[in-house]
């Protein structure tokens, strides 16, 4: 019998109830990004403009942001690193990036965002700075590679 009760017991030597799961600690990760592209226009040289994203928690579970941060030349692109964020379900925020064109020619960089999302772990933002009266080159569609993909070897 008095094993009984020691068994039973809640102790400090790890004989204790098991205790039901809280709920709403389980769920599904899921992080929204506004956009796959920054564009900043109309950009002076030596003179910052700036855009904006935001990410939304879209899951059930919270949301672990462990970095987002610029790819490469920071000479351009101005973007305060953040690190270790956590998005409570629903939750969302937004934030700025700039550029300071060095000369009056187009520029691209990139954002990476690296999360616990499984379907978004490394998402990419590309950043593009365009100076004053700058019109890109219009996207035809047509592919100009030489490459067509076609075999027209002869076996053997």
């Amino acid at each position: 019998m008095l094993l009984l009760l020691l068994g039973c017991a809640p102790t400090g030597t790890g004989l204790s109830t098991v205790k039901e799961p809280a709920q709403g600690l389980t769920g599904e990760v899921a992080m929204e990004v506004s956009t796959t592209e920054i564009f900043i226009t109309d950009c002076e040289v030596n003179l910052a403009r700036s855009g904006e994203f935001s990410l939304t928690n879209t899951g059930t579970a919270n949301l672990n942001i462990y970095a987002i941060e610029l790819i490469g030349d920071d000479t351009i692109f101005y973007f305060v690193k953040q690190e270790d964020l956590v998005f409570g379900e629903g939750n969302s925020a937004s934030y700025p990036v700039s550029a300071t064109l060095q000369t009056p020619e187009p520029v691209d960089g990139q954002l990476r965002i690296t999360s616990d999302d499984p379907e978004n772990r490394d998402v990419r933002i590309d950043l593009h700075a365009w100076p004053v009266g700058y019109v890109p080159p219009e996207d035809t569609g047509a592919d100009t590679g030489a490459d067509t993909g076609a075999d027209t070897g002869t076996p053997g």
